[in-house]
């Protein structure tokens, strides 16, 4: 199961995907649903070279399949196709009762689960700043991580659900380009 996860992330974080991406008018929304062992990927194009991105998620019902774990992300990309930083809500399994939330980079050994919490009837509200800088903090409730992705330019923003449907809504972006 773990290799089937990591193969997961690894497409959402390292595979270029074909470049259909429109041009990014907030607030965003998007209900993610899709059958077991799916994914279902959104982009939109954005340009900053600092970025503040609030918002909320929300699993409506995870589904279960042997191979492939319910799953919501946002992931932020740089004008190369090269992952930079995101969030991710993560269940165990369709059965479980809590959700793991992390910060999460390029590098599979620095994803940080920085909280837990419920995923019935629970909209996760999130602030993700990427500093022109490279320092990143994500904020959900009193909880939060930070990391340093080096400095780049965000060019695409991509939500992602597999095996579930998820909920995405009012999603903010806020150009921070004189933000270090």
């Amino acid at each position: 199961m773990k290799q089937l996860q990591a193969i997961a992330l690894y497409v959402i974080l390292v595979v270029p995907l074909p470049s259909i991406a429109q041009v990014l008018t907030s607030p965003l929304s998007f209900d993610c649903d899709v059958p077991p062992g799916r994914v279902s990927i959104w982009q939109g194009a954005i340009t900053a070279q600092g970025l503040l991105i609030e918002g909320k998620i929300q699993f409506i019902e995870p589904r279960k399949d042997t191979r492939w774990i319910p799953m919501a992300s946002l992931f932020l990309r740089d004008e190369t196709g090269k992952s930079l930083t995101g969030l991710q809500l993560k269940l165990q399994s369709a059965s479980e009762k809590n959700m793991q939330i992390a910060l999460v980079t390029p590098d599979p050994e620095k994803r940080t689960v920085f909280a837990t919490g419920p995923w019935s009837n629970n909209q996760i509200q999130f602030q993700l700043d990427v500093l022109k800088s490279g320092n990143v903090k994500l904020t959900v409730g009193a909880a939060s991580a930070s990391t340093n992705i080096g400095s780049s330019t965000v060019a695409t923003l991509l939500l992602s659900c597999s095996s579930a449907e998820v909920r995405f809504s009012d999603i903010t972006l806020i150009p921070l380009d004189s933000a270090t």
